[in-house]
């Protein structure tokens, strides 16, 4: 059984951008190796390795995420920002998996579900 993780205010979330240089290019940020303090490289050790830099726009919000339980009782199935909620993330075999989402008063989830 996944772990079910709870969340006292839902935020709204938005689509990311790249942050645009002076030349209006994407900036880019140099990865940097904790270890060795040098920058990354690929694994041949031919390039180095850059990170895109990227911000939220405001203009162009996601959707928040919907309450999976069938009798759910509020009015609209989207989890409205600020209320509370639960969400897990089982694993569906080696390919990652899913996240469920519920309002914090609906059930929890079965084993089999």
């Amino acid at each position: 059984m996944a772990k079910i993780t709870y969340v006292e205010h839902a935020q709204q979330r938005y689509a990311t951008v790249p942050v645009l240089d002076d030349n209006g290019e994407p900036k880019r940020t140099p990865v940097i190796n904790k270890r060795t303090g040098e920058q990354k490289r690929t694994r041949r050790g031919n390039r180095p390795v850059f990170m895109t830099v990227t911000r939220q726009d405001r203009s162009q919000p996601l959707s928040m995420p919907r309450c999976d339980y069938p009798g759910c009782k509020h009015p609209q199935r989207e989890i409205q920002p600020g209320e509370p909620y639960k969400h897990i993330s089982p694993k569906s075999g080696p390919y990652g998996g899913r996240t469920l989402s519920r309002h914090r008063d609906c059930p929890g989830w079965n084993v089999w579900d």
